[in-house]
């Protein structure tokens, strides 16, 4: 009999064959079924020649006859399986089994307990793709046969894990009650799908874990809505008893399936609540090989409060907010703690009769973009009382400011804001509210004492008048294609940086771009922008400006920078002077019965003294309008150097070229000792005999 083997993708021819062979063997009787098996190992028959199954799988298959049957596997698409007995030959693609009716018979019946037929285990491989399998069974020695077919499934395969804090900074309950958060866990495969029925275990190392309630999230605890459908989500395991360890499964697929595009599949939620000690609770979510970890800090009382304007100097009129930082003793951040301005001397003028500033904390600090569908905007702070109930505004859309921080008091980082507003109130001058003015803050939302051992702060804010003049360190010269940064301050007619005013730099003349624009309002009456410089050289120009609340332009700077190569001045070369020569000298110095030499110049008695070294006999001839004049040191009858001193009456200049003859005194002394030494030498050698 030629059996069947595991096979991979087939040919549309190979399909196409089995297709036909296929409806050749259902019309034959069909005893065979596919069967299931429970945690607890009880078989149950699906009812049909028909399965699904996942890579990975297990499946059994069933043939209701007690004697020997052949069961044959055969494979199309990407499935692939094998019988798991070991007796399974043809690379576990056939297999021969009896149903256990006798202790003594050899079986590879699974369901040991069922003697009226013969069960068989097929794993579908763990690499499988999609397919079909099918199992034929025949009944050896007859000619009954059936066939089983199981299409095959890719399973899911985790490969995303997220779980994220909706706080990230509770009470720890020392010593008040424990703060509570929630957990949402988020388990996808590579296709960003979500996975059901996975089972989490999520473990915590000091915050209590536990099943949501409805204080943590009114009635919707269990619930996850999401683009409109709403799924249930599975309990954790330990209920509502805290514990430090459990596991909770996936979400299914929502109940009411609206929309199929929604997944809702994957989901899970798990409520976290202070243990009664401060410290950081790292929770670790983990299936199979995927793990995510995330930390909460379990915050004790406020130790310590310290406090940063935003703007430490501001104009007449304008606004800033003092952001407050609460620590508990350990350096953790406290949330949900209150900070308001003290009430005796809470805010000081400059002097008795100025203007002061107003403080309040009970306004929220927005900065756009927000974010919709959660408790704050990127950048958003909470006051740090209880803040002005918001309203939705209706141009932003898809943006619902009502559900911007609500809470009281400072967030997950311990921080928070109080407003500062400088006033210009009609009928005072401007100059009412000018000055540094000094705004202290206690850790109570009332304005009183501070709780026990925490100190109060003081921040001090300054007002200036409105800008009059704008400074730049802006260069006269860049390169082509250079990127400058231009640094501006905006001052009042006091010299005192004003912030908190709005200010644009406009690019009026001259090619290139401003890359990095000024921010819309000084930053403690600066700014800055920066510029990038076309490749070709020429100039560039900008208008820095302010302006006032009503678009007024209140101060103006023009900035012109030149764009081109710097220009590289060469110096001076430099002229070394030769040394000039010393007066009366030769070089070379004469020697012998002709030498060619140089005078450096001076007087005939100058010349008298350089050739004096060269005896009696010594002449010195120079050329002088195309004839020899000559120069006798030694010359009894002075008109034989008359000529000369003719020709040189004012002097020897330098350098003049002299042929001297006849300097033989230096060589005749050297001579004359070698001579006298040989003498002595030889004196000596016949004092020796």
């Amino acid at each position: 009999m030629q059996y069947a083997r595991k096979i991979g993708a087939s040919a549309l021819v190979v399909a196409a064959a089995f297709a036909v062979a296929f409806a050749v063997l259902v019309s034959s009787t069909a005893e065979a079924t596919i069967e299931t098996r429970s945690a607890t190992g009880v078989y149950s028959t699906s009812g049909d020649a028909t399965g699904t199954a996942e890579n990975g799988d297990t499946v059994y298959i069933r043939a209701g006859n007690t004697g020997f049957v052949l069961f044959e596997i055969t494979s199309i698409g990407g499935a692939s399986a094998s019988f798991t007995h070991a007796d399974a030959s043809d690379d576990g693609q056939t297999l021969y089994c009896q149903a256990n009716t006798t202790t003594d018979t050899p079986t590879c019946d699974v369901d040991v307990d069922d003697d009226s037929g013969v069960t068989v285990a097929v794993k579908i491989d763990e690499d499988a793709g999609k397919g079909a399998v099918f199992v034929k069974q025949t009944v050896v020695g007859t000619t009954t046969t059936s066939t089983d077919q199981i299409t095959v499934g890719v399973a899911q395969v985790p490969t995303t894990l997220t779980a994220k804090l909706v706080s990230t900074s509770i009470d720890s309950g020392q010593g008040s009650d424990p703060g509570r958060t929630l957990l949402n866990i988020r388990l996808t495969d590579a296709d960003g799908a979500g996975i059901a029925g996975e089972r989490l275990t999520v473990v915590s190392t000091r915050a209590l874990l536990s099943a949501p309630n409805t204080t943590d999230d009114g009635a919707a605890a269990l619930e996850r809505t999401v683009s409109g459908e709403t799924t249930t989500l599975e309990t954790f395991s330990s209920g509502d008893v805290g514990t430090l360890a459990g596991t909770v499964d996936t979400s299914e697929d929502a109940a009411t399936d609206a929309d199929p595009d929604v997944d809702t599949r994957g989901y899970a939620r798990v409520a976290v609540e202070g243990g009664g000690a401060a410290g950081v609770s790292t929770i670790t979510v983990t299936v199979g090989e995927l793990t995510q970890t995330v930390d909460l800090v379990l915050h004790g009382p406020v130790k310590t409060i310290s406090a940063a304007a935003e703007q430490s100097a501001i104009a007449v009129g304008g606004s800033t907010y003092i952001v407050v930082t609460a620590l508990d003793s350990a350096g953790n951040p406290v949330e949900g703690q209150n900070v308001s301005v003290k009430t005796r001397g809470g805010v000081s003028g400059p002097d008795k009769l100025s203007v002061k500033v107003t403080a309040t904390n009970t306004a929220i600090k927005d900065a756009p973009p927000a974010i919709g569908g959660t408790t704050a905007g990127t950048g958003d702070l909470p006051a740090c009382g209880t803040p002005t109930a918001r309203t939705d505004d209706t141009e932003t859309d898809g943006v619902d400011e009502s559900t911007f921080w609500n809470g009281s008091g400072t967030n997950d980082d311990g921080q928070c804001v109080i407003l500062v507003q400088a006033p210009n109130p009609e009928g005072t001058t401007s100059d009412a509210a000018r000055g540094t003015h000094t705004i202290t803050l206690v850790a109570n939302a009332t304005g009183g004492d501070s709780p026990k051992g925490v100190d109060e702060v003081a921040v001090e804010i300054e007002v200036g008048g409105a800008p009059t003049t704008i400074e730049s360190d802006a260069p006269e010269r860049i390169d082509p294609s250079a990127e400058v940064t231009i640094n501006v301050t905006v001052r009042d007619d006091e010299s005192v940086r004003v912030g908190a005013v709005a200010i644009e730099a406009i690019h009026t003349a001259g090619d290139g771009a401003i890359i990095t624009p000024l921010r819309a309002m000084t930053s403690d009456g600066r700014g800055k922008f920066t510029y990038l410089a076309p490749s070709t050289p020429g100039v560039t120009e900008f208008l820095v400006r302010t302006k006032s609340g009503t678009g007024a332009v209140t101060a103006q700077l023009p900035i012109i920078i030149q764009i081109g190569e710097e220009v590289v001045e060469e110096p001076e070369p430099v002229v070394e002077e030769e040394p000039e020569p010393v007066a009366g000298t030769l070089a070379p110095a004469p020697a012998g019965a002709v030498t060619l030499t140089s005078f450096s110049g001076g007087s005939v008695d100058d010349l008298a003294a350089a050739l004096s070294e060269c005896g009696s006999d010594v002449v010195a001839h120079a050329s002088v309008g195309g004839g020899w004049v000559s120069y006798i040191p030694g010359a009894v009858i002075a008109a034989a150097n008359a000529p000369f001193n003719a020709a040189f009456a004012d002097g020897i200049p330098g350098p003049t070229l002299f042929q001297v003859t006849n300097c033989v005194d230096a060589m005749d002394d050297g001579m004359d000792g070698g001579m006298e030494e040989t003498g002595n030498g030889m004196e000596d050698t016949g004092n020796g005999s």
